[in-house]
């Protein structure tokens, strides 16, 4: 992150080989670096990890083309650029903590864009045990990973503002390049899950188009994407624009074009992408850790009846919506689970300067399709969009009954939901639920309506708290047929 901050007085520093970089630290209270120094050569390991991921990313930086941010003279006690390790673990006006932050200091170009020296903070040892004010843990990723990647983001920003100029209004995209650069030098590491899961659970808080920087780090992954379709050259050719005072947005659009690529046709391209996490996870889209990702929240989870359904709403540019509708087969009795997203990916709109332009859209499932619409394989059905401008991504596949719960066993430190088949229900409909032991004494019990995991049919039965290890059965009536599957539960 970018912010101001007055640099903290510690007694201690180390340099790289090329005095790129210092690094201020401490050995001694609530600021001090773990203390193992396993080459004994009198600097804490901490140190010495904080200083290489800090060359590597220079070295990558520079390699690809971004030009080398200013020095700051003698500030810091050299013209190194200055990293102080401190215990961030309650910084930030709430109190919510900080991995790092990144300080413009000496201004060096007055711009338009300014330009200015940086210097960097970091927390002292980013620990599993470490709380903010409000007694939550601070870090997803701790030790010497979280540490890399923070080397990554916040270098970055240092380049940003020293070499490209600093634009306080779309700080989103300066956000969303450091939280792409992390995934850059340390793809293994994925701490930018932990953001990025925000967007998935509720994407209309977080349309592309939004200014603010928290929206770059939900939206850091989409890099992973953008360098699929134009390399580095896409991001450089950005920031090159952004120091020839293009504001941001709009130097994303032009520096896509620079490598022969429109934003707008990349990004309806790759829709399907946000339907492929979780469960659905699609190795095969160059996403990374998606499986770690929540399933994209619905707009609308629902059977659809003929003749139609209608689903309307409003969208910003580049706000992503998903829909998922169980369709009749036109070959078999189940249902096509057809699944949709939708964007509107209007350029213009996303470089206007109005952050809550939105437009009204409508989404028509029909059973007597224009020549105009999409088709739904499987089905007579088709889906007619309105506006025609918008871009929709279709995805129909036959429903599958499962055979057995799943997870098989059910950990519960990991997760108190297991999916339990169907074999007569369909998508939406009741289905009454008994929790047994293997003596046949009742757990719990409910109502549960049927719903679809990808194009799975499932009824999703929350374990209540009073379940714990141990071997049940799972008893389920409906239409006067009952079946009886067995579960396996683990601490």
């Amino acid at each position: 992150m970018i912010a101001g901050g007055q640099r903290p007085v510690l007694p201690e520093f180390a340099e790289s080989a090329t005095k790129r970089f210092r690094v201020h630290y401490t050995r001694v209270g609530a600021d001090a670096v773990p203390a193992s120094d396993d080459d004994v050569n009198g600097i804490p390991d901490f140190v010495e990890s904080c200083l290489a991921a800090l060359e590597l990313a220079w070295t990558t930086y520079t390699t690809i083309g971004y030009v080398a941010p200013p020095n700051d003279g003698e500030a810091g006690g050299s013209s190194a650029i200055d990293v102080y390790l401190h215990d961030l673990s309650k910084a930030g006006s709430g109190g919510t903590g900080w991995y790092g932050n990144t300080v413009p200091e000496q201004r060096v170009a007055s711009g338009p864009p300014e330009r200015y020296t940086a210097w960097m903070e970091f927390d002292n040892d980013f620990s599993a045990d470490d709380r903010n004010l409000n007694g939550n843990p601070v870090y997803a990723t701790i030790g010497i990973d979280a540490l890399k990647v923070t080397c990554a983001h916040e270098l970055h920003h240092v380049f940003q503002i020293g070499s490209y100029g600093t634009n306080y209004v779309q700080t989103m995209l300066y956000e969303f390049s450091s939280t792409w650069m992390e995934q850059r030098l340390f793809p293994e590491i994925p701490d930018w899950v932990s953001y990025s899961s925000n967007l998935f659970k509720l994407p209309a808080a977080y349309p592309f188009s939004s200014y603010s920087g928290s929206n770059g780090y939900a939206w850091g992954f989409y890099g992973n994407i953008l360098h699929a379709h134009g390399g580095d050259g896409l991001l450089l050719n950005t920031w090159e624009r952004i120091g020839a005072n293009e504001p941001p947005f709009t130097a994303l659009v032009h520096g896509t074009q620079d490598v022969g690529k429109d934003f707008s046709a990349v990004f309806c391209q790759e829709l399907g992408t946000f339907y492929h996490t979780a469960s659905r996870d699609n190795v095969n889209d160059g996403l990374r850790f998606g499986s770690r990702l929540p399933e994209i929240m619905l707009t609308a989870d629902q059977r659809a009846v003929a003749p139609s359904e209608l689903a309307t709403g409003t969208l910003r540019a580049f706000e992503v919506k998903a829909y998922r509708f169980a369709i009749p087969s036109s070959v078999t009795d189940e249902l096509v689970s057809t699944a949709i997203i939708v964007t509107w990916p209007d350029q213009l709109a996303l470089q206007r300067a109005v952050q809550d332009e939105r437009i009204p859209y409508s989404l028509t499932l029909t059973s007597t399709p224009l020549p105009t619409d999409i088709p739904i394989g499987g089905t007579h059905w088709a889906v007619r969009v309105q506006p025609p401008e918008l871009c929709v991504w279709v995805d129909g596949q036959l429903n599958q009954r499962i055979g057995a719960p799943y997870p098989q066993p059910v950990h519960l430190k990991t997760s108190r939901t297991v999916y339990v088949p169907t074999p007569t229900a369909q998508h939406m409909d009741n289905v009454d639920v008994r929790l047994l032991t293997m003596e046949y004494v009742v757990k719990q019990r409910s109502t549960i309506t049927v719903q679809l995991d990808a194009n799975r049919l499932v009824i999703p039965l929350q374990l209540e708290s009073t379940v714990g290890p141990g071997m049940y059965l799972v008893e389920c009536r409906h239409n006067g047929i009952t079946t009886l599957t067995k579960l396996v539960v683990r601490e």
